[in-house]
């Protein structure tokens, strides 16, 4: 068999297609290999019964490799390989007993010399554990075809690795019709913001003026006598009202309080009787 045309599939292949046949779509996981020993240095494993795999490829031989993890990790699981529409091969490996995996491993390899038409190989766990698929190698003029898979439930499932999701129509002017929409939301409410903001300083700012203007228009008290005009000294200022003209109040005369001074001062005040008359000595 001429090694040179043979085409090595890593477990990370686009080709390889992934999906789940349980109601858990995530049931392949991705995982870092060991290097060295595993192709790539990537594995993919499923540790749940319902996960399977789908490959549609041309050549004249198949064969899948992978890793069986030692058994106080995980028992190896029952898995069944399906090439067109011949009888499933279950595979059952032996549990390691080593306290290392064991790498490159063949799980399925086709017998006798397949056409030339397409075919596709299906892979399916049956029960729980460990199972670690690591490549796909394809002998013969290989070639491979990404082709989903047939069955209902594989249709509607996703898996971990994923696949490219159907592009959408117009989906670059929907989403720039989108941004725009944002945009426009964004700047009306940025206007109606300010506008708010504005009309409440406004508001307080006449407010505020209002309650100073009527502060200083606040009518006078009327049991209050102010004086207007100017007094000079040793007379009364009359009292009168700025808006009501002179007062009608009558005059009041202003006496003083005669203390004890003044009563002192009005005995020492001059005395009538005649002067007193004295001798002359000359005489």
């Amino acid at each position: 068999m001429d090694i040179s045309r043979a085409l090595y599939l890593d477990d990370r292949d686009s080709s390889i297609i992934y999906y789940s046949m349980t109601d858990d779509p995530q049931v392949w996981t991705n995982v870092p290999g060991a290097a060295g020993f595993e192709f790539m240095g990537t594995t993919t494993v499923a540790e749940v019964a319902g996960a399977a795999a789908n490959i549609t490829f041309t050549g004249s031989d198949i064969t899948v490799l992978g890793t069986i993890s030692p058994i106080q990790y995980r028992q190896p699981p029952s898995v069944t390989f399906t090439l067109d529409e011949t009888s499933p091969y279950t595979f059952q490996p032996a549990a390691n007993n080593d306290s290392q995996p064991q790498y490159n491993v063949t799980f399925y390899q086709s017998s006798g010399q397949l056409g030339t038409a397409p075919h596709t190989l299906r892979i399916v766990t049956k029960s729980a554990g460990a199972f670690w698929l690591d490549c796909i190698v394809i002998r013969g003029s290989p070639t491979v075809l990404s082709v989903a898979p047939t069955s209902s439930t594989a249709d509607t499932a996703s898996t971990s690795q994923g696949t490219p999701a159907p592009k959408l129509p117009n989906s670059t002017a929907t989403s720039a019709s989108s941004h725009g929409a944002v945009i426009a939301s964004g700047i009306l409410g940025g206007v109606l913001f300010l506008g708010l903001l504005f009309g409440s300083l406004y508001f307080f700012h006449h407010r505020r003026n209002s309650r100073v203007t009527k502060s200083f228009d606040a009518p006078e008290d009327p049991g209050v006598i102010q004086f207007h005009g100017n007094t000079t000294a040793g007379t009364i200022a009359s009292a009168t009202s700025p808006t009501s003209g002179p007062s009608s109040l009558p005059r009041t005369t202003v006496t003083q309080p005669r203390t004890r001074e003044s009563k002192q001062r009005a005995s020492l005040g001059p005395h009538r009787d005649s002067p007193p008359a004295y001798s002359n000595p000359i005489a």
